[in-house]
């Protein structure tokens, strides 16, 4: 059976995003495109970014967090995230702890 409308994954790689975090949030869940998941991953935060992305979860099952272990290179949590979406994944978004999306960008 095919999906009539195409997944989007949404990746927020976050290294102590805290203080834009919930705006950037906020932004996603706000898309009027429904078919989507959002995964944060958290490179070994020492800030709230952790408590804001799992709150976060909690309320929105599209909301998934990876918390890592090791602090890495940006380039490298780039990598690391985006083997953490979906298989099912036809397109995907980053959007950075300090960005935000307009509803329609999905």
């Amino acid at each position: 059976m095919s999906r009539s409308k195409a997944l989007v994954s949404v990746v927020t790689p976050v290294y102590n995003g805290g203080a834009y975090l919930q705006e950037c949030i906020d932004s996603v869940l706000r898309q009027t495109y429904d078919n989507f998941e959002y995964v944060i991953v958290d490179n070994k935060s020492t800030d709230d970014t952790a408590m804001l992305a799992e709150q976060a979860a909690a309320l929105d099952a599209r909301v998934r967090v990876i918390r890592c272990d090791e602090h890495v290179g940006i380039i490298e949590n780039w990598n690391r995230s985006l083997q953490r979406i979906s298989n099912d994944s036809d397109y995907v978004k980053f959007v950075h702890a300090d960005d935000w999306l307009f509803t329609d960008c999905l």
